[in-house]
């Protein structure tokens, strides 16, 4: 599921067999995905690597539930 919103994107995705849990929430941001993985670590949260993906970058970032919450920034020129 996807909900577009004014600035970003709310989506709940299916996470793998090996994850914790049935889905995983994933929110869009048009900022460097490094400055946010640095912010979050800065504040003490679990970062995985930023991601090239085939619709721009990811990243994954553990929650306080120790749930994955996903950040994407989408790079609209790959796949439109």
């Amino acid at each position: 599921v996807e909900m577009p919103a004014a600035e970003g994107m709310l989506a709940i995705h299916e996470s793998s067999a090996e994850e914790r849990g049935d889905s995983e929430v994933a929110f869009e941001t048009d900022e460097p995905l490094e400055e946010v993985k640095a912010r979050m670590v800065e504040a003490g949260y679990t970062a995985g690597p930023v991601i090239d993906e085939n619709f721009g970058e990811s990243l994954r970032v553990l929650d306080p539930d120790d749930v994955w919450v996903q950040i994407n920034r989408y790079d609209r020129s790959l796949y439109t």
